[in-house]
This record gives C-alpha cells, structure tokens and sequence, in this order.
C-alpha cells in the first residue's frame, strides 16, 4: 500500500445538505484524486475552533473533493490542512492531468508519469529524471505552447507558475535530460540524491491547481 498526501487549502462553501452531514460546507477540490485507487483516508486540520468542541475533523470524500463540517473551522478564516491517502496505486496516469484538453498531451504525459513511477520503484535513477522531464515540460508545453524547455522554465517564473526553488530544479532535471548523449560521456549522470531532490518538486507539481 502507498501513501499521499494533499494540501487542503481555500475551499468553496457549498450547500448544507451533503450526505451523511446536515452541515458540511466546506469543499476542497482535488482533481487528481480520481486517479488513485484509495483504500482509506484521514484528514488532518491545521486548527478547528475549540468552541464547537470538535478534535476530530468530521468530513467525507465526494468523487474529487473533500467534504469538511463546517463546524470544523477555526476562529478566523477557511480551514486548512491536509488530506493523506492511502491507495493501491494510480489506476490511469492520464487522471493526473485533468486540466489538459489535448487528448493526445494528456495521453503520453500520463505514460511519461507511468514509466516514471516504475523508474522509481526500480532505482533506475537516470530514466526517472528523464521521464519527469518528459512530464514537466509536458505540463510547460501546455502553458506556453513553446519548443524550448529552458524559455518555458523561465515564463513559468516570471509569471509565478512556479518558484525559484522549483525553477532551480526543473533546470536541473533539463540539464540532466541532455547527458543521455554520447559525447557527454564524462559527465556524471543522475543519481539517487538528485532524483529524491528532483521527485518532492515534481510531487508537488503533478498536484498543482494549473487552472489557477
């Protein structure tokens, strides 16, 4: 069994009369959450208002969203905190990218994000980076519409898509990406730190809202 996690973070209020509570009104969408086969769930408040008496969040899971009580709110503000599921694994890779209209991007993303998976679990550290950067310049490509990898990493800064941190490493993963090449021989190839660096960037990618 394998475990995930989401951020749960600016929900919509909805109606007060979804199943099996009278008053959850608080909706967090996860649009990828289709794509995993879930065998349960917790979820885990950043903090509830202790006037309701609450330690327990009360919620449910809805096709892609999460339902939470809306008694289990703090003081001021939304709620916020995070969804962990634990799933049998990812039953279509294409579910993972539910904001992609071109059938056919969202067809080989979602074999690129296959083959990834299966580099992992194998250690085969140089075919992860390689199929993660497939992947993201996928996801790029989406945005931007550009050939060249490097300019969409830099549009995607500029624009707040993504940040420094996550810039630095998505060109870490370019650069890599080139040393598949003959005459780069000499040139050190990935190894495992560098794809545990690269793979908590792309987690947190493949779980963004790119409608946003």
């Amino acid at each position: 069994m394998q475990v995930t996690t989401f951020r749960l973070e600016d929900p919509e209020r909805g109606k007060d009369n979804f199943p099996p509570f009278q008053s959850c009104d608080y909706i967090f969408e996860l649009p990828q959450l289709q794509a995993y086969a879930v065998h349960h769930f917790q979820v885990e408040l950043d903090q509830t208002n202790p006037d309701f008496g609450h330690t327990v969040a009360k919620y449910e899971i809805k096709d892609n969203t999460v339902i939470l009580d809306s008694n289990c709110r703090p003081i001021f503000g939304s709620p916020s905190g995070w969804l962990t599921i634990y799933h049998n694994g990812i039953k279509d890779h294409g579910l993972l990218f539910p904001h992609i209209d071109n059938d056919g991007l969202q067809r080989r993303l979602g074999q690129f994000a296959e083959e990834a998976d299966n580099a992992f679990a194998s250690q085969s550290w140089l075919s992860y980076v390689l199929m993660v950067g497939g992947v993201l310049e996928g996801l790029l490509y989406n945005e931007y519409k550009l050939r060249n990898f490097e300019k969409m990493i830099s549009a995607a800064h500029e624009n707040g898509l993504i940040n420094e941190d996550e810039q630095t490493q998505i060109n870490q993963v370019r650069l890599a990406r080139n040393q598949i090449h003959a005459n780069r021989y000499d040139e050190s190839i990935p190894n495992r730190s560098l794809a545990l660096d690269i793979s908590v960037i792309y987690e947190r990618l493949l779980k963004r809202d790119w409608k946003i």
